[in-house]
């Protein structure tokens, strides 16, 4: 099962997405489109950082 990882207050957060996810996407291509979708790079810190304001987006993981 697909999860992202963000970095919030030095504590890595897993966070499973509440939408139903297709098959036929590939790990990696969902990992992107959540990226994109969720954050935005900062050059300056070299981080994406969510959009949100709640951390740094950190990656994917493949969980049971």
């Amino acid at each position: 099962m697909f999860h992202y990882v963000i970095l919030q207050n030095e504590k890595y957060i897993v966070i499973k997405p509440t939408m139903e996810l297709s098959p036929d996407i590939d790990f990696w291509d969902y990992c992107d489109i959540f990226r994109q979708a969720l954050s935005t790079f900062n050059d300056e810190l070299n981080r994406f950082i969510m959009n949100d304001g709640s951390g740094v987006f950190f990656g994917c993981i493949h969980l049971p």
